[in-house]
């Protein structure tokens, strides 16, 4: 079996690096997104010749006023497909595997699903709905995610602009957590819609928690198992709108997990 991993980063050189060499074994391939130049000079030096390796500029506008992440993971998915895989695999900052890969792929092979954690939809909290139709300025400022003041101002004029302006969306909002386990078949089915991204999510409030789980509800595919595989915060559980840099515990309990955010204390 060949894994294919996305990673996005801000993290230290060295800290990426070890994560890289970690990573690929057996052939399998990392595709980096790295938001310091620097640093991605120093990746590009380094693994310049190894074929597993594939490195990008950061995105510092995914659209025209939205963050790159959401979009920055379609454009690693479209190039992964241009290598060998049979599971692609979305890490971020402070997150590693901490079981043997061979532990990962007999669970694979065990259970040939996707693997992602539907967290809520409109159906279930239709505030949803009130929340998503509207559209966010100053979504494409790099400090949107931890500035208090710019998100609370974001959302004033958002309520203004919704005076004028509404999305017309005809599908179901469901929110997700980021990060998934999905097969080549899934990949190859989102990329091949990459434009409804564009379409929809633009001006969106944080839509890499709502691209995956709303793009594979409009395409109807729904087989998956509802596990990221991850153990993410404090207790393991996925939250929207906090980083997983927060930290968490030793993972304990019956739900599989391959994959952990860095403890805060480390």
């Amino acid at each position: 079996m060949h894994l294919a991993y996305l990673l996005t980063s801000d993290s230290e050189y060295l800290e990426v690096a070890a994560l890289i060499d970690s990573l690929i074994v057996e052939d399998d391939q990392v595709f980096v997104i790295h938001n310091n130049p620097k640093v991605m000079d120093r990746l590009r030096i380094y693994y310049g010749n190894h074929p597993e390796v594939h490195l990008y500029p950061a995105q510092d506008f995914a659209l025209t006023g939205d963050l790159s992440l959401a979009r920055g993971t379609l454009v690693m998915l479209r190039e992964a497909l241009e290598s060998t895989f049979d599971y692609v695999i979305n890490l971020t900052d402070g997150m590693a595997p901490i079981k043997p890969r061979d532990q990962l792929v007999s669970y694979l092979e065990e259970h040939p699903q996707d693997h992602y954690q539907i967290y809520s939809d409109e159906h279930k909290d239709p505030s949803l709905r009130k929340k998503y139709e509207r559209y966010y300025p100053f979504t494409n400022l790099s400090y949107f995610q931890h500035e208090g003041f710019t998100r609370l101002l974001s959302k004033g004029l958002a309520s203004i602009i919704h005076l004028f302006k509404k999305r017309n969306f005809p599908y179901t909002y469901v929110i997700t957590s980021p990060w998934f386990v999905l097969s080549r078949a899934t990949a190859r089915l989102l990329v091949e819609h990459f434009g409804f991204l564009s379409q929809n999510f633009m001006l969106f409030w944080y839509p890499e928690e709502v691209w995956l789980g709303t793009m594979l509800e409009m395409l109807n595919h729904h087989e998956h198992i509802n596990n990221d595989l991850r153990w993410l915060y404090p207790d393991g559980d996925f939250y929207p709108g906090i980083s997983p840099a927060k930290g968490s515990q030793q993972p304990t309990g019956a739900r599989p997990v391959f994959f952990a955010a860095k403890r805060s204390s480390e």
